[in-house]
């Protein structure tokens, strides 16, 4: 019987596995995250990252929704906020407001409760009306 097949364990600067032969070149590579001197090489990202984004993820799918919340606080983001619709991701943007704490930018999925239509894509253009100064970007896994 065979096993699992192998997850390479090292990476070229584009990104493309290698496995074990080109460990010691991956790792003398250049950090592609945003922030990385060369003597931060080797430690931990999220205490490295001088730029961070502040983030609000709207995504009625817990499952993408928390995957990206961990790919982003991993690279040393901070997710202020996470919704599962359009009326909470509005509301949520008027409570930072009110803190003086609105995030840098917005991710949102276009089809969101209650109807999956096209919530998300609305209060994006609301967001941007309302709050000029933040990013939107708007996501979908709908395929036709």
């Amino acid at each position: 019987s065979t096993g699992p097949p192998s997850v390479p364990r090292a990476w070229d600067a584009e990104g493309v596995g290698r496995g074990d032969a080109g460990r010691e070149e991956a790792e003398q590579a250049e950090p592609r995250e945003r922030g990385i001197t060369g003597e931060q090489r080797g430690r931990s990202t999220v205490e490295h990252v001088e730029n961070r984004v502040r983030v609000v993820i709207a995504e009625d799918s817990v499952l993408l929704r928390e995957g990206l919340t961990r790919l982003l606080t991993d690279l040393g983001h901070d997710v202020v906020a996470g919704v599962g619709d359009a009326e909470a991701l509005l509301k949520t943007v008027a409570d930072l407001d009110a803190e003086q704490a609105l995030p840098d930018v917005v991710v949102a999925d276009v089809r969101m409760p209650p109807t999956h239509t096209d919530e998300g894509v609305r209060a994006a253009v609301r967001l941007r009306k309302e709050y000029p100064g933040t990013g939107v970007l708007v996501l979908s896994q709908y395929v036709e």
